[in-house]
């Protein structure tokens, strides 16, 4: 007579929860490969839309840049020095005299009465 250890397994019983383990291990070697990829495109994902960030300021800088430079035209432009210096050049001189009438809402400058 043969007398068996209660506490040994018998081998197809060991052999199935081998199996077992193996599989538990190859799912939970798939499932972090899964998030390692998934961790991998967020984090490149999010270093794009940082690049996108810094280039779109530099731009706003350079936009920001120019119309600091066209104010500055601008407000020269319309220095009233400025425009008398110019008509003085082109000839022009100050209307003295000046009436003006207005007819039917519209207004016509006259000189020299």
């Amino acid at each position: 007579m043969t007398h068996r250890n209660p506490h040994k397994q018998p081998g197809a019983a060991a052999a199935a929860l081998n199996v077992r383990v193996m599989a538990v291990n190859a799912a939970l070697l798939i499932a972090a490969a899964f998030l390692l990829a998934y961790y991998v495109v967020q984090a490149n994902r999010l270093s794009a839309m940082q690049y996108g960030i810094r280039e779109a300021q530099r731009d706003l800088a350079s936009v920001r840049e120019a119309h600091d430079a066209v104010d500055a035209r601008v407000a020269q432009q319309e220095d009233p020095e400025r425009i008398e210096e110019y008509a003085r050049s082109r000839g022009m001189v100050q209307a003295s005299d000046a009436s003006y009438v207005a007819v039917q809402e519209h207004v016509a400058g006259m000189t020299g009465q």
